[in-house]
């Protein structure tokens, strides 16, 4: 098969959509006979630094990171390093026997990576045909299942730190169980439910639906889900008082000393973006008013109208990198542009609605599949639940509901109820949406 160490390529094709992580540039000058130039391969050039493994990220974009590390020490202490900053990464591996990946034979490490899909093996060409893009119906069904598949996923990492996830699961990438609320493998927490309220009020009520939305938030809440936020418990808790939604959450951000911008409306707004489509300014304005009804804080609002349009622009069949490139244009969130200096800011996903909508454009930005983005989201931890619906709803309508791993699909308790929901609010996609009149 090898003439003077060189591959035959009749036998097998390289995968371009790979990084390929390694130690020393003789490592790569090794690897760079089985794959060629346009395969990236990057060096960490030793133990590295805070500033290197950064660097190593941004350079890896929304490339699938291979570690290819020697099997000592110094490379399983490599390994470690970067599999904390790629915890989606697959892995490649010498024998401990060999002389580093360098002296590795080449037919060992061609095997390692046909193993991950770096190479693949083609006898012959097969016939060249263009994937056949997602339709709407599509979409909206993948954007309500990849919710409710990203909150599930990330249910057992609520509340914990990304070094316990790693002493804990390892990497999550299945649905365990488990979280504050112990939950089964395959439930969901208040976040995928309370988006499926607001769904269910729209539907009820299109051409005004804050009643209708604002009775099935208060249902929600009296199902004592153990992890309401605080600002939607003090706005419901005010709205009993008032009758008024707006005067309640004003009254609920001053009590809350101002502190009303939390991710709780926007981890439910998708399905506004899903109903009002193709009508961008009734998206734009339901957005803001669902948001309104319980955070008062004009950030939580703003991050409402910029998730729905982005979300818009996957159901017209955008690129995600092109929506999320242009949409973030001038805002507080371009940052995510720039992921050395968002890194930088040493943020974490919590409940604040502006780190929450970060690391959720971060997490697309760097991923290239459904399952990449949400696998990336939820070993962050924190709100692990939020950011996986927000990235797993995003992904979903992006990718389309095909792209879903069928292992979570058939672990997911509430498909059933979801699927019945997407297919409603599809065919109210097709009863023409243009005639609801906005304001209230």
């Amino acid at each position: 098969m090898y003439d003077g160490h060189r591959m035959e390529r009749r036998r097998y094709k390289s995968e371009t959509g790979f990084a390929i992580l390694v130690e020393g540039k003789n490592d790569r000058a090794r690897l760079r006979k089985l794959v060629p130039e346009d395969v990236l391969i990057l060096c960490t050039n030793g133990i590295p630094s805070h500033e290197k493994l950064m660097a190593l990220r941004k350079q890896v974009g929304n490339r699938q990171p291979v570690i290819l590390t020697d099997n000592d020490a110094s490379g399983r202490r490599i390994r470690r390093l970067l599999a904390d900053v790629f915890p989606d990464a697959t892995h490649a591996y010498t024998k401990a026997g060999y002389a580093g990946v360098e002296g590795t034979p080449l037919e060992y490490l061609e095997k390692q990576l046909e193993r991950v899909g770096v190479l693949k093996e083609q006898e012959e060409d097969p016939p060249v045909r263009a994937p056949e893009p997602a339709g709407v119906r599509e979409r909206i069904r993948g954007g309500l299942l990849g919710l409710a598949v990203g909150n599930a996923v990330g249910a057992a990492a609520k509340c914990l730190t990304p070094l316990q996830i790693r002493e804990r699961y390892g990497v999550i990438r299945d649905m365990v169980g488990g979280g504050p609320s112990g939950l089964r493998a395959g439930e969901t927490t208040g976040v995928a439910t309370l988006a499926a309220a607001v769904a269910e009020g729209i539907l009820a009520s299109p051409g005004d639906p804050v009643r209708e939305i604002g009775r099935r938030i208060v249902s929600w809440l009296e199902t004592d889900p153990a992890d309401a936020e605080r600002t939607v418990r003090t706005a419901v808790d005010a709205y009993h008082r008032t009758g008024d939604w707006f005067a309640a959450a004003e009254w609920a951000d001053r009590k809350l000393g101002g502190q009303s911008g939390e991710n709780g409306s926007l981890t439910r707004v998708l399905p506004v973006a899903l109903a009002y489509y193709p009508d961008r300014a009734a998206v734009d304005h339901w957005a803001r008013i669902q948001s309104r009804m319980t955070h008062f804080h004009p950030a939580a609002a703003e991050a409402c109208a910029l998730y729905s349009q982005i979300a818009c622009d996957g159901l017209a069949g955008w690129s995600l990198q092109d929506s999320i490139r242009r949409r973030v244009r001038g805002t507080p969130y371009e940052i995510v542009l720039r992921p050395v200096d968002f890194l930088a800011l040493e943020t974490v996903p919590d409940r604040n609605v502006v780190n929450s909508l970060r690391w959720t454009l971060h997490a697309l930005l760097t991923s290239h599949s459904f399952e990449q983005a949400v696998t990336t989201a939820v070993n962050w931890g924190y709100e692990a639940d939020a950011t996986g619906a927000l990235v797993g709803g995003l992904a979903g309508v992006f990718y389309g509901a095909r792209a879903i791993p069928g292992r979570w699909l058939s672990a997911l308790g509430i498909r059933e109820g979801f699927e019945r929901l997407s297919d409603r609010m599809a065919g109210f996609a097709r009863t023409g949406r243009a005639r609801f009149a906005r304001g209230v």
